[in-house]
């Protein structure tokens, strides 16, 4: 099994753009607070995740620097050729991006249900993310 779980914060907004094909690619990074044996202690592990597609859309348009996230995803490896040489990158795929918000938050996307809600998109799974994001295309602006 090949899956990856982090809960943390992004450290920037996401960055978005787009393949030759028009297919969305977003980037970000997740701060996520490690357990030590130490009490007084708090480490840190700085993750980059890839997103693609309605992934990639959805994190560009919800999150923004310090968001509090859920991902979980996969860690593959691609190679391509650089005129002579073979490149490869190791990277982290969000599978399913998990939005823990505050209702002041929602707001700005157009939701005003007064009370915590986490939204998440799982491309083919989640109606629900797909009105959302439908609902940011119809007209909210991102903050």
């Amino acid at each position: 099994m090949n899956k990856i779980f982090i809960d943390g914060y992004l450290t920037e907004d996401p960055t978005i753009s787009y393949s030759r094909g028009g297919k969305a690619i977003c980037r970000m990074t997740i701060a996520s607070k490690r357990e030590t044996v130490y009490a007084n202690v708090q480490e840190w592990d700085f993750v980059k995740f890839v997103a693609f597609g309605a992934n990639a859309e959805y994190a560009h348009l919800y999150l923004k620097k310090k968001s509090s996230v859920g991902i979980i995803g996969t860690e593959r490896t691609r190679e391509w050729h650089d005129g002579d040489q073979v490149k490869n990158v190791t990277e982290r795929v969000a599978l399913t991006i998990e939005h823990y918000s505050k209702a002041e938050d929602l707001r700005v996307c157009g939701i005003d249900d007064g009370e915590q809600l986490t939204m998440s998109i799982n491309p083919g799974l989640s109606d629900r993310a797909r009105e959302a994001t439908e609902l940011v295309r119809k007209g909210a602006k991102r903050s």
